[in-house]
């Protein structure tokens, strides 16, 4: 029904969660459905952090762009992606500040934000728990000189724990799809110290043994090779009860 309405409908673009507008368009691939062209402007994610292999499927299906973007409900000031794919912090919208652990100003870290959009409550240097890596001397031929970000890392306390190596932060998990295909979706599960539990949505005609072989690697480059791996192949990953889709879940933060 959703597809069907979509395509009636004919939206000029969407906002929303990627993880949901991913399940429409591996429904509509799946089952034959020809998303009609030149429709959609473009497509603006928000509140989950968005990997390579779910952009190729969502732009594949609705046949347009998926522009990355940042903010918040409590008013955090923007971050967007440009036409040249790059991300660009929006400085007339607030004050970003990275710190790391020691709350010094560096590259990445944690963002505390001074909003200037907010109105009812102001929100001055707000801890808001996202962290985010900023582009070192780089400028965007796009136009707007506005300074770049490398990548948004998100919620700092969704990581997994290496007893061998330490904390791998979003950015690291999302990298370890690095050199392989086939994997649409995946979810890491931490429920032990010494075991990660990875359930994995796969397209079987580009995902192999070789490319399971890779992925597995591409872990143990981050976490060791004392952590136990357990694969899990599963057609379908449950979201929050708030609708957000986690590509990490730890609920072993309190051994740490």
């Amino acid at each position: 029904y959703y597809v069907e309405n979509l395509i009636e409908y004919r939206p000029q673009y969407f906002v929303g969660f990627p993880s949901t507008i991913l399940d429409i368009a591996k429904y509509g691939l799946a089952n034959g459905y020809e998303f009609p062209k030149d429709v959609v402007k473009a497509i603006f994610p928000t509140a989950e952090t968005v990997t390579k292999e779910m952009r190729e499927v969502i732009e594949v299906f609705f046949k347009t762009k998926m522009y990355d973007q940042y903010a918040s409900s409590e008013g955090a000031p923007f971050i967007f992606e440009c036409v040249k794919g790059n991300l660009h912090l929006e400085l007339q919208s607030g004050v970003f500040e990275v710190l790391d652990e020691n709350d010094q100003c560096a590259q990445s870290g944690r963002l505390i934000l001074t909003s200037f959009t907010t109105e009812g409550t102001p929100l001055i240097r707000y801890d808001i728990g996202d962290s985010i890596t900023i582009e070192d001397n780089k400028t965007c031929s796009c136009g707007n000189h506005n300074p770049l970000i490398k990548e948004i890392l998100g919620r700092i306390d969704d990581f997994v724990y290496s007893p061998e190596v330490g904390k791998i932060n979003l950015g690291n998990v999302s990298n370890t799809l690095k050199d392989t295909k086939g994997i649409i979706q995946f979810q890491v599960l931490q429920n032990d110290l010494h075991k990660i539990e990875i359930l994995l949505i796969i397209d079987t005609s580009e995902f192999n043994s070789k490319i399971e072989e890779k992925f597995i690697q591409n872990w143990r480059d981050r976490i060791g090779n004392k952590m136990e791996i357990a694969l899990k192949y599963v057609d379908e990953i449950p979201v929050e009860a708030s609708g957000k889709f986690r590509i990490v879940k730890n609920t072993i933060k309190h051994l740490i």
